[in-house]
């Protein structure tokens, strides 16, 4: 929840974003985006690539603070045709399906004028992730230097399906010899490519001095097989992958960086900081930088007012302050007693109803309730290590500090700490809303 100050489950978000085209699947319009903040603050706020929170225009990025959208509404596209893109298990086999038309846009908002373009006949047969590129490097060549400027680049590359450019796939990645891992590194190469041409684009319009840039992932990479994804990446050493709450779905990479950054330390060095974080603290992070977009002084006394008492934190900034205590607890996930069609949706399974949490409590980990299905599931490498019952419940507790790949389940032997964090999501489950998504 990227664009958002709470956790996913408060908005009835359970396991997947909107995976259905119906027009209900939006994140409502009650719950405030950083782009509308930004855009309230008289930035220039666009966006390009991968939406995902509305597929219907009346969810577009244009309605909710953006200038201007350039990408696709779903969450995956292929990469050459722009359509819908997905895997479906049938009579034992995979089968490809493409929607019929393309989702791809360019929707436009000056003041009170929307404008809304499905562009896919113009753009078909160009590479998406090149395509994203140039729409970012506009976004800066055409931005008036003298307005602050939010550009939201949301790549869909590495996702599947594994489409790169052919010429960076056999010009850069050949010495790969698994197939699929070469595709996966091309099309992050291209990724790195299109990185690389945006930052030059703010150096070359004399706008990289003020500027910050983040760069992230969504979660770790796709480690079996499912109707979404093909395996390509690695989350190596960490456990499993995408779809679960394992550490190697759930912990990704990221950095910040740029010349801009008060504290003069973190410029010209690289320096990695071992505080817990949570994508939700990226909201507070950059209203801070907003509250002073000349001079560079992270001041957030009306962020950190407003916001005290929601999940986000101002963490981030902590640690660019040499702060690096961070979180000491986090909610990973929590479903209250409904069907979670996603959880595996792609075989036409369910679980019925979903009870269950993830929560992270220092350098421990707890997941508990009804996770016996998933944890046997396709979407997992392995079973869950040393399951234990507790009232019909499945519980695991790691201790991440002395067993970070997660390989030894210790809530047999430790059921005190069990129950206090238990406390903890008791306290979160009576905030949970009483309708969902799915």
């Amino acid at each position: 929840m990227l664009l958002l100050l709470k956790y996913a489950f408060r908005m009835g978000l359970m396991f997947a974003s909107f995976v259905s085209t119906s027009p209900d699947e939006m994140v409502s319009t009650k719950h405030t985006m950083l782009s509308e903040e930004l855009s309230r603050k008289d930035y220039k706020v666009h966006g390009v690539g991968k939406w995902h929170l509305g597929r219907t225009t009346s969810a577009s990025p244009i309605n909710r603070g953006f200038n201007s959208f350039y990408g696709h509404y779903g969450g995956m596209i292929s990469y050459y045709s722009h359509r819908d893109s997905w895997q479906t298990y049938k009579d034992g086999a995979w089968l490809s399906i493409e929607d019929d038309e393309p989702d791809m846009h360019y929707d436009t908002r000056n003041g009170s004028v929307y404008k809304y373009r499905l562009i896919g006949p113009e753009v078909e047969g160009k590479h998406a992730t090149d395509l994203f590129t140039v729409a970012a490097v506009s976004r800066i060549t055409e931005h008036d230097a003298t307005q602050p400027l939010f550009l939201y680049v949301a790549y869909n590359a590495p996702h599947s399906p594994l489409q790169p450019d052919p010429t960076v796939l056999e010009s850069r990645n050949r010495h790969i010899k698994d197939a699929n891992r070469r595709r996966y590194a091309a099309m992050v190469t291209q990724i790195d490519d299109g990185v690389g041409q945006i930052v030059k684009e703010l150096k070359v319009q004399g706008m990289w001095e003020n500027s910050v840039v983040m760069f992230m992932s969504d979660h770790g990479a796709a480690v079996v097989s499912d109707c979404w994804d093909r395996v390509g990446g690695s989350n190596l050493p960490y456990r499993n992958g995408k779809a679960s709450y394992f550490e190697g779905g759930i912990k990704s990479p990221a950095f910040v960086s740029g010349p801009w950054i008060r504290n003069s330390a973190y410029r010209h060095i690289s320096h990695r900081s071992p505080a817990l974080l949570h994508v939700v603290d990226v909201f507070p992070f950059i209203l801070a930088l907003a509250e002073d977009h000349t001079h560079g002084i992270l001041s957030h006394e009306e962020s950190e007012e407003r916001e005290s008492a929601l999940d986000a934190g101002d963490y981030i900034l902590n640690a660019l302050d040499g702060d690096h205590t961070g979180r000491t607890s986090m909610l990973l996930n929590m479903v209250v007693g409904e069907a979670n069609n996603s959880l595996l949706y792609c075989s036409g399974s369910q679980i019925q109803p979903a009870n269950y949490a993830v929560l992270r409590s220092h350098q421990y980990k707890l997941f508990y309730g009804n996770l016996w299905d998933w944890c046997s599931s396709h979407l997992l490498q392995a079973p869950c290590p040393d399951p234990y019952s507790k009232d019909g419940n499945l519980v695991m507790l790691f201790d991440l500090a002395k067993d970070p790949l997660e390989k030894k389940n210790i809530a047999k032997e430790n059921m005190e700490l069990v129950e206090q964090m238990l406390l903890t999501i008791r306290k979160y489950k009576v905030q949970a809303p009483t309708s969902w998504i799915f």
